[in-house]
């Protein structure tokens, strides 16, 4: 349990950790990073994952009956989760596990 303590002791000491961690918290909560771009409208459209297939399949939702439609939301959910869940991982040292 002590390593345990030392880990978070260490991350929260560390302001560029918790900056990292920040940004996985968005990530995770479906915020991310504006475009470096400038897209105005496209971004607030597509995921927050920031993928090309990603924002291909929401740009489809509107077109699917209404019961793939929430299956394909949850789908990108899970998805967006699952990448979250790797960057922490990777934050967190743990990449291998």
């Amino acid at each position: 349990m002590s390593e345990l303590e030392e880990r978070l002791d260490r991350l929260l000491s560390d302001p560029a950790e918790l900056e990292k961690i920040g940004r996985i918290a968005a990530q995770f909560m479906g915020g991310g990073d504006a475009p470096a771009d400038g897209a105005g409208g496209a971004g607030a459209q597509a995921p927050a994952g920031g993928d090309d297939k990603s924002a291909l399949l929401s740009a489809l939702a509107p077109f699917l009956q209404p019961e793939r439609r929430q299956k394909l939301r949850r789908a990108l959910r899970l998805a967006r989760a699952a990448k979250a869940a790797g960057a922490a991982l990777e934050a967190f040292g743990l990449g291998d596990v």
